[in-house]
């Protein structure tokens, strides 16, 4: 059966503005989350601190993918009305905690109370902050699309496409979200710290709404299960 044409295009803002809200509140929830463990644990410089920053950062990834899939299913239930909640649920809760987990290792691995950095030590130049961003948003984005795929091959044809937007839509979300982390320092105030972080997660999710919009725009086929 098709969709209809004039319920995707009105569906299309709809549809960004809700990737929007829901990366939003999961950035604002995971830096929340994020200044709260660093509030009580400190610095995770012995295997117990570094298992709870762990866990913590593996629950920011719940709490992030579980608020984006409620939000991006709002919309979904519109044009695929045989994609339940539950199952959408799990395809992008299972990604987000992957992700968070890969992305807080490498700090938790290097974290050591007895190695000091030195004196001279200078952070990497914002290109290369770029650049790096970008290009693991590029692969966790086309990792996130792919288990998501899996949901959606079930109900609509040509989910690859997916896979290819929500693959540029990270990249270039991936890249607000380092920005926001990265550009404050110890003597940014918290609340600044947080504003941050949820206007980064906001533009984030932006753009990986716009990415993937035009997938929506193309739902033309939908199978029955």
């Amino acid at each position: 059966m098709r969709t209809n044409p004039h319920l995707t295009d009105n569906i299309v803002p709809k549809w960004i503005f809700n990737c929007s809200v829901g990366e939003f509140l999961g950035i604002l929830c995971a830096a929340s989350l994020a200044v709260m463990g660093n509030y009580c644990i400190g610095e995770p410089n012995d295997i117990g601190k570094k298992g709870l920053s762990f866990g913590i950062a593996l629950f920011s990834g719940l709490c992030e993918g579980s608020l984006l899939a409620y939000f991006q299913h709002r919309i979904l239930r519109k044009i695929l009305p045989n994609l339940n909640f539950k199952t959408w649920w799990q395809y992008t809760v299972i990604p987000a905690v992957i992700g968070w987990a890969l992305g807080v290792l490498p700090s938790l691995w290097l974290s050591n109370n007895e190695l000091e950095p030195p004196h001279d030590f200078a952070p990497p130049p914002l290109i290369l902050i770029i650049v790096g961003a970008a290009l693991m948003g590029l692969g966790l984005g086309a990792f996130f699309g792919w288990v998501q795929s899996l949901a959606l091959k079930k109900h609509v044809a040509d989910v690859h496409q997916w896979i290819f937007m929500n693959a540029v839509g990270w990249a270039f979300g991936m890249v607000w979200i380092f920005l926001a982390a990265t550009l404050p320092d110890e003597t940014t105030p918290v609340w600044v710290i947080l504003m941050g972080g949820v206007i980064g997660g906001a533009l984030a999710g932006l753009s990986v709404g716009v990415a993937t919009s035009n997938f929506i725009k193309r739902i033309n086929k939908i199978r029955e299960d």
